[in-house]
């Protein structure tokens, strides 16, 4: 039996119980949260220092924001399919567990390169996010659980499928640079 672990429960549950679930299930975690115990080397080594020194420990599932878009989209679960989001088979480095694992200028390098490109990607979105209700004012009327998310959302759907004015319009607010200009279409 699979049984998804947090990093809460990694940190807080008993030593044996957590031995039982390792020697005894298959534990999952999103690789976001794996990612996140990795951020701050006291909490690494807390957190490595409690994962049994074997392969694979946790199997890390990729993608869970897409799962629970997917999910809520087909309305059913997508836990057939998830032996296609599991990642391969991988052991920590025991100095992770210890505190003797240092990270090397190349790496530390590579973190920055990935927080920058992941930093870039927000402020992209959060752009994009406040333009779109300059395009359609029916969203600035909305909080996150309305209702009437889901009519508005298929009136909008409507709108861009036929009106190619507020199309171009959206495209030329978000247009980089290096895209055609919208007449070029």
């Amino acid at each position: 039996m699979q049984i998804v672990v947090d990093k809460s429960f990694l940190l807080g549950a008993p030593r044996t119980q957590l031995a039982a679930i390792f020697r005894d299930h298959e534990a999952i975690m999103p690789d976001v949260l794996f990612y996140e115990m990795l951020k701050d080397e006291e909490y690494r080594q807390r957190m490595f220092a409690r994962l049994p020194q074997k392969d694979t420990p946790l199997i890390l599932i990729h993608g869970t924001g897409e799962i629970l878009r997917h999910e809520i989209a087909l309305r059913r679960s997508v836990a057939d399919s998830m032996h296609e989001l599991v990642a391969s088979r991988w052991r920590f480095h025991s100095g992770l567990a210890n505190g003797e694992f240092i990270l090397e200028p190349w790496m530390k390098e590579a973190n920055a390169a990935q927080l920058q490109e992941y930093t870039s990607s927000a402020r992209g979105i959060a752009e994009v996010a406040g333009v779109l209700p300059s395009f359609v004012p029916e969203l600035r009327r909305l909080r996150p659980g309305d209702r009437r998310f889901d009519p508005v959302l298929k009136q909008v759907r409507t709108d861009f499928g036929r009106d190619t004015n507020l199309v171009r319009g959206l495209y030329a607010a978000l247009r980089h640079s290096d895209w055609p200009r919208p007449a070029q279409m």
